[in-house]
């Protein structure tokens, strides 16, 4: 069920009903829930009404993410909050204490892509392991 992570957006529900017709009776319930609760959902059936999965494969699917190389991790995001959250030095700042510390953050992203316009690197590569791992 893992490898659904990568498989094509619209050929999910296929491949899902594909490891579901040849898992081992053991394992049903198990699938029962995946499909309910992050493939299909459940499907009106007479006066009983349906309703769509409560993580849709939208969320979760990596496929293009592995085409394109992008980030399958919010990884990214935790680091900025982290060095952040350094930078402002408290865990819940006052407002005019986090707005300054915005436009400093603005003024070194603007900063940043006039680098990159240059052509300069702003940020060094990711660790090897981490390319290899994500190849």
């Amino acid at each position: 069920m893992l490898a659904l992570a990568f498989v094509p957006l619209a050929e999910v529900p296929r491949i899902f009903s594909l490891l579901e017709n040849d898992a081992p009776e053991d394992l049903l319930p198990i699938f029962e829930y995946f499909e309910k609760n992050d493939v299909l959902g459940v499907i009106a059936r007479g006066r009983k009404r349906g309703y769509l999965p409560r993580y849709p494969p939208e969320i979760w699917n990596q496929h293009q993410a592995a085409l394109t190389g992008s980030h399958k991790t919010n990884n990214v995001s935790e680091g900025w909050y982290n060095r952040f959250q350094l930078v402002i030095g408290k865990h819940h700042p006052d407002l005019y204490s986090a707005l300054s510390e915005f436009q400093k953050e603005q003024a070194d992203v603007e900063i940043m892509i006039s680098e990159l316009s240059l052509g300069r690197k702003v940020r060094s590569q990711p660790k090897r392991k981490c390319r290899d791992f994500q190849t």
